[in-house]
């Protein structure tokens, strides 16, 4: 585990929500989940993939709210 996780005292599962959260691109989550065991690996991609899921509806969303007036 990294210096975060071991300083923090997190279970497997909740430093691989951080480690989903905080970085940036999926190689990265990869690499930085993977001494946390396999939990804290599988549950990291799944926050990440989560967070790449849901830009798209976020776009359309904010697309709409912003483009209301030129309508």
């Amino acid at each position: 585990m990294s210096i975060a996780g071991a300083t923090m005292v997190l279970s497997p599962r909740d430093y691989g929500v951080l480690t989903g959260v905080t970085l940036h691109e999926l190689a990265h989550v990869l690499a930085a989940a993977a001494p946390g065991g396999d939990v804290s690996s599988d549950t990291a991609i799944l926050v990440k993939l989560g967070r790449v899921a849901l830009l798209i509806p976020s776009a359309i969303i904010l697309g709409m709210i912003f483009n209301k007036n030129s309508i």
